[in-house]
């Protein structure tokens, strides 16, 4: 992937996340009745794979060639950095929208979902990385990854309100 493509591509995906982010759930433009019929650990799981493509995506973006991305370029790592700042970010955002909540859970599911992406070299979109593609790394963000979105789905994760509290401490006075 060219440079100047991915760096559109992340910017764009990036701003996709942040106007996704932004609306009520009466505002979303699409009916997504058919996700909910899976449950919600299948719309949690999403997080997964938005964020893993946004990895990948700053991955190929910082590389200077554009091409190259793998948890062990330099690139790789400077991408995830970038996914778990920006989940921060976004969760954070979302804690300003009325009827959407921030969870740190969330932020641990973006994050797994760009280590998964950015250690599979079997991304189908050409992406060469520099893991094999039976790495540990990948298959355990991935087992983390479907493990978090059930729980995250069907309990309340000790410590998931802690974004919240902070945001809360920090900028409401009660």
């Amino acid at each position: 992937m060219r440079r100047p493509l991915a760096i559109s591509g992340a910017f764009l995906w990036g701003a996709l996340i942040w106007w996704a982010s932004s609306l009520t759930p009466s505002k979303i433009p699409v009916k997504l009745d058919w996700l909910q019929a899976f449950g919600p650990t299948v719309w949690n799981f999403a997080h997964f794979w938005v964020f893993g493509i946004l990895g990948v995506l700053l991955g190929c973006a910082i590389d200077p060639s554009g091409r190259t991305v793998g948890i062990k370029s330099r690139a790789g790592q400077a991408a995830l950095v970038c996914v778990m700042v920006y989940a921060v970010l976004d969760e954070s955002h979302q804690w300003t929208v009325p009827q959407r909540t921030c969870s740190l859970a969330d932020v641990v599911l973006d994050t797994m979902g760009a280590l998964f992406m950015l250690t599979w070299s079997g991304f189908p979109f050409g992406v060469q990385s520099d893991r094999p593609a039976r790495n540990v790394w990948s298959a355990t963000a991935l087992l983390l990854g479907l493990v978090l979105s059930y729980l995250g789905a069907t309990m309340e994760i000790p410590g998931d309100g802690f974004l919240s509290t902070f945001l809360d401490a920090t900028f409401r006075k009660n």
